[in-house]
């Protein structure tokens, strides 16, 4: 399973990459879908055994840092939804931006809890980073 993992982390770096790529040398509208649905594809089950393991800290962590975890983890929809729109040059009319914007908010709250979760049980550079990277987001 690890080795899967791995592998999936990998390709879905690559597939990332490859849309960055793409939007830069001006790939066809049609290869861009089929790389971000299979990047969509690879990062699901990376996403969905993140939410798994966090029952490991069931019992280390309070149910409120818990449920930032694991809220965190769901949210990833909103980038990727937004991702898609933004690739699909997709203009957002001031009624869908008011509902983005709170979500992003949303989003990167979540993050900066679960990242500083993270950080109280593991104290790391990385944890604290992504933490301050979130909360520099919220700001104005």
């Amino acid at each position: 399973m690890t080795v899967l993992i791995k592998v999936l982390g990998i390709l879905t770096s690559v597939l990332i990459f490859s849309l960055i790529l793409g939007r830069v040398f001006g790939l066809n509208d049609s290869w861009e879908d089929i790389i971000f649905f299979l990047a969509t594809l690879a990062v699901s089950p990376l996403l969905l055994r993140a939410l798994f393991l966090t029952r490991n800290f069931a019992k280390r962590v309070s149910f409120g840092e818990l449920f930032y975890l694991r809220s965190h983890i769901i949210l990833h929809i909103i980038p990727i939804v937004f991702s898609y729109f933004r690739i699909k040059n997709v203009n957002l009319d001031s009624q869908s931006i008011s509902i983005a914007i709170p979500a992003f908010l949303l989003f990167f709250y979540t993050g900066r809890k679960t990242w500083q979760t993270l950080n109280k049980l593991s104290p790391a550079m990385l944890y604290s980073n992504f933490c301050r990277g979130n909360s520099m987001i919220m700001l104005p």
